[in-house]
């Protein structure tokens, strides 16, 4: 017993650093959308971006947030100069709803292989890049609607028939802003 509780106190602590650390280096919800060239997360630190530029060769920062000018912004922007990186930035609403032409215009952003590595990100890593994300499957991966929207429950963890019924009726008529052809979603929703 005594000897197991002090590999206990050897083994845990280091894990519990790495943990932090990594957490430290990386922007909330920071996941590998694509091999080594895609990623999405929450809004990056001067320091964050600086691990993503050094560790994963991120070369472009897509924006998803309309807080442009304020403090972050600011910080992010100062960086993304320093390391000679290009940044776009495709405004959506906090529950990734919007414009459909700045969603159009923020996957066809993704799909830019010049630009790539690429780190797209809002403010939490959450459904501006979940929409952002599935307007790219849907327009350059030719994944259908459910396929998309089921991927972004399994991966991401969405929640279409709840919390994010917006965002899927708002990838819906993404779908068929491309004309990609109607089929209802596996959760589908509200239809009112």
């Amino acid at each position: 017993m005594r000897s197991a509780l002090i590999v206990l106190l050897i083994v845990v602590p280091p894990m519990v650093l790495a943990g932090v650390m990594r957490t430290r280096e990386t922007p909330k919800r920071f996941a590998e959308v694509e091999a080594g060239s895609l990623y999405r997360g929450g809004f990056p630190t001067a320091t964050q971006i600086r691990h993503l530029h050094d560790e994963y060769g991120v070369r472009t920062v897509i924006t998803l947030t309309s807080d442009e000018g304020g403090p972050r912004d600011t910080e992010l922007d100062a960086v993304v100069n320093e390391l000679k990186l290009n940044r776009y930035r495709f405004p959506m609403n906090g529950d990734g709803t919007g414009e459909i032409q700045t969603l159009d215009n923020a996957a066809n952003a993704l799909a830019e292989t010049k630009d790539r590595p690429i780190f797209f990100h809002c403010a939490a890593g959450d459904k501006r890049s979940s929409a952002t994300l599935g307007a790219y499957w849907m327009k350059h991966k030719g994944k259908s609607l459910r396929q998309t929207l089921d991927d972004l429950t399994r991966d991401y963890g969405m929640k279409f028939e709840d919390e994010d019924r917006e965002l899927a009726k708002h990838l819906s008529k993404y779908a068929a802003y491309i004309g990609m052809k109607a089929e209802p979603p596996t959760t589908q929703p509200d239809e009112q």
